[in-house]
């Protein structure tokens, strides 16, 4: 007498036993996925906000250059004369530090013109330059 075989099992029971694996594996690579965007455009995002924020800062350095060079005729050759031309010296000076390098900045002017240069404080310690007047 031959034993009776098991019945096969429907398509929608195959179906069924196999969907949990599969959530189970889009789940973990979809958490992947945002874990690692994650991971890299934060990175990107901070370095893109300290660049921005250290080209608004030149471009405030710049005005007080330009106001600089009204009262005296010349534009301001280091950061100590130009920073005494503000109206708050020591703000100016910790608004500067939080995202350029205060120890390189480089402040340098003529009569005619005058150049603006600072690292950034980011991994690359990216160099921002203006030249003006503009």
């Amino acid at each position: 007498m031959e034993k009776d075989a098991p019945p096969k099992p429907s398509w929608f029971k195959r179906f069924k036993s196999m969907l949990l694996p599969m959530a189970a594996g889009a789940l973990i690579a979809g958490v992947s996925v945002l874990v690692g965007m994650r991971l890299y455009f934060a990175p990107r995002a901070q370095k893109a906000y300290l660049r921005v924020e250290t080209g608004l800062d030149i471009m405030v350095l710049a005005d007080l250059q330009k106001r600089y060079h009204a009262r005296h005729g010349a534009y301001a050759r280091d950061f100590e004369a130009l920073a005494g031309s503000s109206d708050d010296p020591e703000g100016l000076r910790k608004g500067l530090a939080e995202h350029l390098d205060l120890e390189t900045l480089l402040i340098s002017g003529t009569s005619r013109q005058f150049v603006i240069e600072a690292n950034v404080l980011d991994p690359e310690r990216t160099l921002m330059r203006f030249e003006g007047p503009r």
